[in-house]
């Protein structure tokens, strides 16, 4: 380990590891400062939490020259421009070469890139691509009539389906939201463990498909590198295959407060309605597409099958077969306690 107190990366704990950080858990507690001993072994094992309630979207046209400094994931529109070149392995100075042939190669490897980042995770049009142009333009510099030459990258989607361009600050909300998360938010994979992303109501701007493929990249992006935690009112932003992974959050009054949890039974109509919109989207559209279907109960029922299913498979034994579709019911209402 490179600090005694820091946790192996593969989460192992070896022998040596342990006697390590007891060795320097002793040493601190030698000065009888229990409380400060404790807290300094705590607080380098702390994650670092970054949350978000706005992200700032990708501007079309980006003044070369402000591509410095650094800002945080999705602070601001030039740090989601940087991130930006970042996820296509470029930078400013590889995009402005005088050489027009080494410029132009550049751009379109750029641009078929980012294409294919964001197709990668953006289903609702495929006949979409990305297009990074440069774009040079003079302007006044100092009071004696000086003039100098700004280099701005230009940011445009092709739409071959209707066969046109245009700058993507003239795109849909959804899909400037879509590509600008996409962007600031890939800088995560690069942190090392222990980063928290929390993000408040994200793709409020996206359809219900769209917010499917959001999902998805969190699950396949972001969590790969970052624990992400979100809120939610949308149904299209719980997965049915993964109810264990939900809380529901319900305010239980001044005196309780707001209360975490997944006994689906104990909350109100309100608080249970976007997971029971969520089942019943998901039992629509799964009841039309094949006959095996097995309807149980309610959402634990689900949940545990699902689970030691899970667990079965991982010890090679025999879980549910995979033609299965389990479709959770329902708790009566009689059943309802508080």
């Amino acid at each position: 380990m490179a600090d005694g107190l820091e946790s192996p990366e593969d989460g192992d704990w070896s022998a040596e590891d342990l006697a390590s950080v007891l060795k320097e858990a002793a040493a601190l507690l030698n000065g009888n400062n229990t409380q400060g001993a404790v807290a300094a072994l705590l607080e380098k094992r702390l994650p670092k939490f970054f949350y978000f309630s706005d992200y700032q979207a990708l501007p079309g046209r980006i003044d070369i020259a402000q591509l410095q400094g650094a800002d945080i994931p999705g602070e601001t529109g030039i740090q989601t421009a940087r991130a930006l070149l970042k996820l296509a392995s470029t930078d400013a100075a590889s995009l402005t070469e005088e050489e027009f042939e080494d410029r132009k190669a550049e751009l379109e490897a750029v641009s078929n890139e980012l294409t294919e980042e964001v197709l990668e995770f953006w289903k609702q049009n495929t006949d979409l691509s990305v297009e990074i142009d440069l774009d040079r333009k003079t302007v006044p510099n100092g009071y004696n009539g000086q003039t100098a030459v700004a280099q701005f990258l230009d940011v445009r989607v092709r739409d071959a389906r209707h066969g046109f361009t245009n700058n993507f600050d003239q795109r849909s909300s959804g899909f400037k939201w879509f590509f600008s998360f996409l962007a600031a938010f890939s800088e995560f994979e690069d942190y090392e463990h222990g980063v928290v992303v929390l993000l408040d109501e994200p793709a409020l701007t996206l359809h219900g498909r769209a917010q499917a493929d959001f999902l998805r990249y969190i699950d396949e992006r972001l969590a790969t590198s970052a624990q992400v935690i979100f809120t939610t009112h949308s149904p299209f932003m719980v997965d049915p295959a993964k109810l264990d992974r939900v809380r529901i959050i319900e305010d239980k009054g001044a005196k309780r407060g707001s209360v975490a949890t997944r006994e689906t039974l104990a909350v109100g109509v309100d608080s249970l309605f976007p997971l029971q919109a969520a089942l019943g989207y998901d039992i629509a559209q799964n009841l039309f597409i094949g006959p095996n279907n097995l309807v149980v109960e309610g959402t634990s029922d689900y949940t545990y099958l699902s689970l030691l299913t899970d667990h079965l498979q991982s010890l090679n034994r025999e879980g549910l077969d995979a033609k299965w579709r389990i479709l959770p019911a329902g708790e009566p209402r009689t059943y309802r306690r508080s």
